[in-house]
């Protein structure tokens, strides 16, 4: 039996029965994937992550003899449905193989967020690919794949609150703190604005739909050159133009100028860590706030938004996040419900993946647009992040094959409503705009290769 971290309880804390806090990666394949070979590698690289076959019990995880069995599941209309289960509300890992037309298919894993985050979830998946491809290429594929250094469960299981100290060479944990308490105060002291929800037909029964913005990959070269040229990488690009068009849209006559749009941002906290849990939660959050008055220009939010995301790293602020977190257990329940739900996120959550490939596509053949597993190649990838009671809207940006992908995850109060559909049009435009007005010659093949390079670099 193990002990819930903080973030593993704080997430246990925040699911309940409608809003589940479950993410779905679905992996598109060209051709039909053998489910026998894929409950083979999933049966052995489950036995590397033990987490994902545990139970929760109170507040430790019980390892158990629990099978993850690969479900042929009918198509579904919708990406990122949230998995229904009798087991329990926290159930580890779910694994759906959907025939599609056209003799492809998806597999479709969900996790549940107490037990791994995004980063954990895609080298999970990547180790059943290669155990996978393992399996077709036999003796050769043993030779092409790199396997993982291994240390012993137990050991990994039992280090996993062991955090580096100091986190950042110069900077001390008073230092940290208190540049995370003035920037965290405005929790209790100000009021997150709601996304207004027009056009609502009680008649309909709505349902949290999930949007997508995909760029090619011409266009996505562009829009990070849009962002170089700001000093800016695309991930602080894309939070400052989102939080200015939703902020922007947010402002109405009257409305108190205290009241602001949140963004989260996750920040893995691995660099941290002496040893890590295979797929596990190691993640921390980095909080953004800027006043409705502060959002009539996203090109103004920029410099603050770069400085701020650069704190993190420079205050280690997603260690002191984690540790914030470990005080809030000791308060008593049901108060310290009371107070995760006080440290809601605000209007939006944004999650940046980068390239999900990037951690097992090499081993297994990797070209501009597919994954070589043997019988079949991954041709495509979507994600949605979980539907976070208190949060407005969920948005989840990935780089699959060098293509920028925007996953917008409504409300269920937001969803379907005219607001929505006029938040999504206006998100789409900025950012096609930013592509458009970037100066950059058409990009070339030399052009799209240093983008990957520098994004494996960054993964490193």
């Amino acid at each position: 039996m193990w002990s819930l971290t903080p973030f593993e309880q704080y997430m246990v804390d925040d699911d309940c029965a409608n809003s589940r806090m479950n993410f779905t990666l679905v992996w598109s394949c060209e051709g039909r994937v053998d489910r026998q070979r894929l409950q083979k590698a999933l049966d052995t690289m489950l036995a590397q992550h033990p987490l994902l076959t545990s139970r929760l019990k109170g507040k430790k995880w019980v390892s158990g003899d629990r099978r993850v069995v690969v479900q042929q599941a009918e198509q579904f209309g919708q990406h990122g449905r949230e998995v229904e289960t009798k087991e329990a509300w926290v159930v580890p890992l779910v694994v759906r193989l959907v025939d599609k037309p056209a003799g492809s298919t998806e597999i479709q894993m969900t996790f549940h967020h107490a037990v791994c985050d995004g980063i954990g979830a895609t080298e999970f998946c990547g180790d059943v690919f290669m155990a996978y491809a393992n399996d077709f290429f036999g003796d050769f594929g043993k030779r092409k794949i790199a396997k993982r250094k291994q240390l012993g469960a137990v050991e990994l299981l039992n280090s996993r609150n062991q955090l580096a100290r100091p986190v950042v060479e110069g900077v001390s944990w008073f230092d940290a703190i208190r540049f995370l308490a003035d920037e965290a105060k405005w929790f209790f002291l100000d009021r997150a604005t709601a996304i207004p929800c027009d056009g609502i037909d009680d008649n309909v029964v709505r349902s949290a739909q999930l949007l997508s913005i995909q760029l090619t990959r011409e266009e996505t070269v562009a829009l990070r050159h849009s962002a170089d040229m700001r000093g800016a990488s695309l991930n602080e690009f894309l939070m400052s133009l989102l939080t200015g068009v939703i902020g922007t849209f947010c402002q109405a006559p009257g409305q108190s100028e205290k009241s602001w749009v949140g963004v989260v941002q996750p920040v893995s906290m691995r660099p941290r860590l002496d040893r890590r849990m295979p797929a596990c939660n190691s993640i921390g959050y980095a909080f953004y706030r800027r006043r409705i008055v502060e959002c009539k220009c996203w090109e103004d939010l920029l410099p603050k938004m770069i400085s701020d995301s650069r704190a993190v790293g420079k205050y280690g602020l997603a260690g002191c996040f984690h540790d914030a977190i470990a005080v809030l257990q000791k308060v008593p329940n049901p108060f310290r419900k009371w107070f995760v739900r006080s440290m809601r996120p605000g209007t939006f959550v944004f999650s940046y993946l980068g390239d999900p490939r990037r951690r097992f596509a090499q081993p297994l053949g990797m070209s501009q647009d597919t994954v070589d597993l043997g019988d079949c190649k991954i041709v495509g990838f979507s994600a949605a992040p979980p539907p976070r009671k208190g949060t407005e809207l969920g948005i989840l940006a990935s780089l699959f094959s060098q293509r920028l992908t925007v996953w917008l995850r409504p409300s269920q109060k937001l969803a379907g409503t005219s607001s929505m559909k006029n938040l999504f049009a206006l998100i789409e435009t900025a950012i096609r705009e930013q592509v458009t007005a970037s100066e950059m010659p058409s990009a070339t093949s030399f052009g799209i290769a240093q983008v990957e390079s520098e994004e494996l670099a960054r993964s490193r």
